[in-house]
């Protein structure tokens, strides 16, 4: 998963498949670079065309957003990307915000689901938290929050329905805090030493069969220029 702001998205997956293997399953989501870049919007609509191209997917996004935003099924756990720039037909019409057609989207699929674990994706924070080390704070007003009450009405759709965390990006920094009973996790930035105001972030998530969530987080040391664990947390 990555959450937005993967441009050129081309490359990103070239080297995911180079490094990591041919048969990586990767399922990015829209970030507003992606969403001002109209190459990067034709990769990702035919990267899953149809909207159900890619493996799992259960339910296809809304009319003009179904290649964008769509939920797939693995095992016991549910997973739901958003695009968060989609709005009335178009997938690009809006900065960060979950509009009327897309929460709607959201609260049936999310109802529907019977998976006993949910997880959600998409680009802007909820809540924009400062990195965890550096406390750096980037788009503290420019967020979801801009739009406060589709914010509160997206946050508790995920309470209602017992999502368990909201990952998203867009800030650079890496945070993880509770709010209501949703975890908000914040994947920060994977660009090295491209952003030397926090360190490079990735996160391994492990669901167990018990449906408990451990959330392991690794961040770039830059004096060995290796990723190291910092900690690891049961959501």
């Amino acid at each position: 998963m990555s959450s937005g702001d993967i441009d050129p998205p081309d490359q990103v997956y070239a080297d995911l498949q180079h490094y990591i293997g041919s048969d990586y399953l990767w399922y990015p989501v829209v970030g507003n670079h992606e969403a001002e870049t109209s190459e990067d919007m034709e990769w990702l609509r035919s990267y899953n065309s149809d909207g159900n191209s890619l493996p799992g997917v259960v339910n296809i996004g809304p009319t003009g957003g179904k290649e964008t935003t769509f939920s797939f099924d693995y095992q016991n756990v549910h997973f739901v990307i958003i695009n968060e720039y989609y709005d009335t037909g178009s997938d690009t019409s809006t900065d960060g915000d979950i509009p009327d057609q897309l929460y709607n989207w959201l609260l049936n699929d999310l109802t529907t689901s019977t998976k006993p674990v949910t997880l959600v994706f998409g680009h802007e924070p909820a809540y924009p938290q400062p990195d965890e080390e550096s406390e750096r704070l980037r788009h503290e007003t420019d967020s979801l929050n801009k739009y406060s009450s589709n914010r509160d009405l997206f946050w508790s759709a995920l309470k209602n329905n017992n999502v368990s965390a909201y990952f998203c990006g867009h800030t650079h920094n890496y945070s993880k805090m509770k709010f209501d009973t949703v975890w908000q996790i914040d994947a920060g930035h994977a660009r090295g030493t491209g952003d030397t105001g926090s360190r490079s972030t990735f996160l391994l998530v492990y669901i167990m069969d018990d449906n408990k969530i451990w959330v392991s987080t690794y961040r770039l040391n830059a004096h060995s220029n290796k990723y190291e664990l910092t900690s690891m947390d049961q959501l």
